[in-house]
């Protein structure tokens, strides 16, 4: 098994190499490189040979593991891969591939749910993603969809301006909270609390009611409710709807950006964060539970709170 593990390693690291068109690759290049990663993530220090990486691109050119890697050399002693575009992450799974990935998805959701497994529960919900996304032939996408009719809060920056038992109609809450080391924010400077940037950005929004499905979605933007009605608030949250992953944002970030950068910065920071590999929300939700927010809207008992802008 190590020995394999090894192999592996050496694999992703001359196809990360032959990827680079902006460097010229020596079969001593490849050698050099996959010694670093191999010392790098096994703490093997004692080098490999050029056969051994020779004996590699002979194997990735190759039907046997399904790379058929279209590896040449030009100019005598340089690599490259003649389709620029190829990548053996991509290489496409056949039916029989499909059918034993699915079958080992079916064992591994049986554990689901029990605390031991619970790091597994991301590996898993992966795995579901890649296997429906390769059976229906469609490849990831991020799509914008905007509803003009969202129901919600009227969103506030400012906090109650009195106490809410003896003026029950006014606005305001008690600010937001967030975890400004999350990913979702690695480009968006913020605090865990509400600060200047966010003024536009809360003002311009609908504060979601999440009560109901609050054990559903991961929120990542939470506004502080008044004591006098204790609801859990967001205005960003996330979550895994289908065979999809979901951000649902209540912030304007689309318009008059030109006006207001903090809405283009924070739109950029939540892109990249959807691109990366750790956009992976825990939680379940149906297409139905979405629905509310985007239809309906949401029924409460309470009175609607006043604008004081």
């Amino acid at each position: 098994m190590p020995a394999n593990r090894n192999a592996l390693i050496r694999y992703k690291t001359i196809d990360n190499c032959l990827r680079n068109p902006y460097r010229r690759w020596t079969l001593e290049d490849l050698v050099d490189a996959c010694s670093d990663a191999l010392y790098e993530y096994e703490g093997i220090d004692k080098g490999i040979s050029k056969r051994t990486v020779q004996m590699d691109i002979q194997m990735m050119r190759s039907e046997k593991l399904g790379y058929n890697a279209p590896i040449v050399v030009y100019e005598n002693k340089y690599y490259k891969y003649e389709d620029p575009e190829y990548s053996i992450t991509q290489t496409p799974l056949n039916e029989q591939d499909l059918k034993t990935m699915s079958e080992a998805v079916e064992v591994l959701r049986q554990f689901k749910g029990f605390s031991y497994f619970t790091e597994m529960s991301d590996i898993i919900n992966r795995l579901e993603d890649h296997v429906a996304s390769a059976r229906m032939k469609t490849t990831p996408v991020i799509d914008f969809e905007k509803n003009e009719s969202l129901k919600g809060l009227e969103g506030k920056f400012v906090p109650v301006f009195w106490s809410p038992v003896h003026f029950p109609k006014q606005a305001g809450t008690m600010g937001l909270l967030l975890d400004p080391a999350h990913p979702a924010f690695a480009h968006f400077p913020t605090e865990g609390h509400t600060d200047w940037q966010w003024w536009r950005l809360t003002t311009e929004s609908k504060t979601l009611c999440i009560d109901s499905l609050y054990t559903e979605v991961t929120p990542l933007v939470e506004c502080v409710d008044n004591f006098a009605n204790n609801r859990r608030l967001a205005n960003l949250f996330e979550t895994n709807c289908l065979n999809g992953k979901l951000i649902m944002c209540s912030m304007d970030l689309l318009r008059e950006q030109a006006r207001s950068p903090e809405k283009k910065q924070l739109l950029h920071s939540l892109v990249e964060y959807m691109k990366s590999g750790a956009f992976n929300p825990a939680p379940h939700t149906s297409p139905d539970v979405i629905a509310q927010f985007l239809t309906a809207g949401q029924s409460s008992s309470r009175e609607k709170p006043e604008s004081i802008y």
